[in-house]
């Protein structure tokens, strides 16, 4: 449900952004955006206790795939790519994001360590991104 949210509402603000200011260029989606992407919203699913990872790799597939298109992001054959990227990038932060999340302290200062996790994997993802691409 996160991952949906935040990026369809991405993908909207980025239609707006390229409608209303024709000359501003648009950050091109790849690797390192899709695992902030994922970051978030697997923070967000972590803070409220949604456990539930049975659909992940097709709900990040869905997204990926078919929110870029129906913003006119990416053509056809470009958004399919981004999809599988993004699925495999939203699957394995999933994982490394659960792992943390069994190991995180509960009560008050478990959302706290589990969003600055959440921020440390996402910088690793963006340095390891600017290494090996």
């Amino acid at each position: 449900m996160w991952l949906f949210l935040i990026t369809g509402g991405l993908c909207a603000a980025g239609r707006l952004t390229a409608v209303m200011f024709p000359g501003m260029i648009l950050p091109k989606p790849d690797v390192s955006m899709l695992l902030w992407i994922s970051v978030a919203a697997l923070v967000l699913r972590g803070m409220r206790r949604f456990g539930v990872r049975l659909w992940d790799g097709m709900a990040a597939l869905i997204a990926f795939g078919l929110f870029p298109l129906a913003a006119g992001i990416l053509p056809g054959s470009d958004c399919w790519r981004l999809a599988l990227a993004g699925a495999a990038v939203y699957a394995s932060a999933a994982e490394v994001m659960d792992a943390i999340g069994e190991r995180v302290a509960s009560g008050g200062r478990g959302n706290v360590t589990f969003a600055v996790n959440g921020l440390l994997l996402g910088l690793v993802g963006q340095a390891m991104n600017h290494i090996f691409f």
